[in-house]
Order: C-alpha cells, then structure tokens, then sequence
C-alpha cells in the first residue's frame, strides 16, 4: 500500500506538471531582445483560448490559466515576479477540481489535495517549506482512510 501512495504521488506531480526551482525563466521578446511584458495569449486550432498568462519583466507575474479545446477551464496558476505563488488548480473536462496544490515563496508550502473525477479526495499530502510534513493519506471511494504515511 505504501508503494500505492508513493505511485500516486509521483503521478499527481507529473500530472500536475509541477516542478520545484530555485531559477526564474525570463522570457524575451524574439525581434527586440527585451524582456516580455503584458498579456500572452495561445489559441487552440479550433479558435478558443489556451493560455492566459501574464508577464511582468518577461517573468509571470499573476494569474496564469489554461483551458480544454471547448474553453473549460483545466488549470488556473498564480506566479509573484516568475516564482510559484498561492493556490493552483487542477479541473477535469466537466469542471470539477481534480487537483489542488499551495506554493509559498515557490516552493510547495500547505496541503496538495487529488480529487477523483467527481470531486472526492483521494490524497492529502501537507508541506512546509518546500518538505513534506505531518501525515499524507490515501482515501477510498467512501472518504475512509486506506493508507497513510508520516514525515
């Protein structure tokens, strides 16, 4: 069962597409060379937004969002100066939270939480500062609680 939860988690990471950094990516306009500011939109073929995303300085800075082809919300991030920052959000096609995820400072800092497909909690795993923390548990389909594991 351990093995279970650790599988999970590593899957809820990559699915999540969450990595931990201490480098900043700046981003710099092709024919100018300066550094990106404003709005940075990305279309699907089908003529719907993407991306939305801000840039201050050519690093993220506020509320990056990305959608489905239909225009349904799939994740909505939060960037302070190119860094992680606050609460992230993972949504399924039918719009329910899949997947919660707090950053501090950019580093994971708070509870990482992965619902199911209709919104009930499969995995709580709790950070501090970039480390895992506390208990993370596993729950089953009726919200018991199948395994967990202490940091």
């Amino acid at each position: 069962m351990k093995t279970l939860v650790l599988t999970i988690l590593m899957l809820f990471t990559i699915h999540f597409g969450i990595a931990q950094t201490d480098s900043v990516q700046v981003y710099i306009e092709s024919e100018t060379q300066i550094p990106y500011n404003g709005t940075y939109l990305v279309y699907h073929e089908n003529g719907n937004l993407q991306i939305e995303a801000n840039f201050v300085n050519g690093k993220a800075h506020g509320t990056y969002t990305e959608y489905y082809n239909d225009g349904t919300k799939k994740e909505v991030r939060n960037y302070n100066n190119g860094l992680f920052e606050g609460t992230w959000y993972r949504f399924s096609a039918e719009g329910n939270i899949i997947g919660l995820a707090n950053f501090k400072n950019n580093k994971k800092h708070g509870n990482w939480v992965i619902y199911d497909e209709i919104a009930k909690r499969k995995v709580l795993v709790v950070y501090n500062e970039g480390k895992k923390v506390g208990t993370s548990y596993m729950y089953d389909e009726s919200g018991l609680i199948v395994a967990e594991q202490s940091f």
